[in-house]
């Protein structure tokens, strides 16, 4: 029997000060506001087919998750959100279509890229070809403005 939309639908809220993300009855991220210390933004070019809009919550680990910028409740956790920390959480990569970052949180580094994208040198035959193919390893890397966030 197939699940219900209702028992796989997502969404997105503020519980007792903590962002939390659920798919159905199954609790996907739970985060402790206090302990966000960068919120970014990034887009890619798999839209309009998959989401292709994130939002992205890194803590003083520099481990980080990432929500749909279309999961149900966003736009009103993001608000709600907003208030406790005192600062609008606005995203500005809406109508991009391919690969981009941004920081929205805290306003000292808003506005930059979140991310830059170090691709490996290939030191084979077969990963020279792959990134002639595209298909290149890519590691993620923080800015320096995302960076000093965490100093």
């Amino acid at each position: 029997m197939a699940a219900s939309s209702e028992e796989t639908a997502a969404r997105a809220f503020l519980d007792d000060e903590q962002v939390v993300l659920t798919r159905g009855n199954q609790e996907v991220v739970r985060i402790p506001v206090q302990a966000i210390k960068l919120i970014g933004e990034y887009t890619n070019a798999n839209g309009p087919i998959a989401d292709d809009w994130f939002i992205v919550f890194m803590t003083a680990a520099k481990e980080w998750k990432q929500i749909s910028h279309y999961t149900p409740g966003m736009l009103e956790m993001l608000q709600e959100l907003s208030l406790y920390l005192k600062s609008p959480l606005i995203g500005s990569l809406a109508y991009s279509t391919s690969w981009k970052t941004n920081i929205i949180w805290p306003p000292t580094v808003a506005e930059q890229e979140m991310w830059d994208v170090i691709s490996d040198e290939p030191a084979t035959l077969f990963g020279k070809l792959k990134r002639a193919l595209g298909f290149a390893d890519q590691q993620l890397v923080l800015t320096a403005a995302a960076a000093s966030v965490f100093v």
